[in-house]
């Protein structure tokens, strides 16, 4: 069992292994991948890689906290799900059902 959000996020980069979801590691990513010299399509389809396996991560840990019954935080990895506006995914889709479920 997870005693903070902050060992859940951590349990989730590593099983992952994704960038930190915080904007400026995104950013500094960003930046070395543009320090590289690619181009900007390649640019964008890594990026945009990143945040569609973020979108699932943050799905798959919603639904691990509810089977462990912690209910606000299984919402909040829901809503993080939600936040990164990866709508191909269809864990968003089904996180945005789960909040919507709960009236949020």
């Amino acid at each position: 069992e997870y005693r903070s959000w902050a060992e859940v996020d951590a349990w989730a980069q590593k099983l992952f292994a994704l960038p930190s979801p915080t904007p400026p590691a995104v950013a500094a990513r960003a930046e070395a991948f543009r320090a590289t010299g690619l181009k900007n399509d390649v640019l964008f389809n890594a990026l945009l890689r990143a945040r569609l396996n973020l979108a699932e991560a943050h799905y798959f840990i919603g639904q691990k906290l509810l089977t462990q019954g912690q209910r606000d935080e299984a919402l909040r990895a829901f809503q993080r799900a939600v936040d990164t506006r990866a709508t191909r995914y269809r864990e968003v889709s089904f996180a945005q059902l789960e909040l919507k479920r709960v009236g949020r």
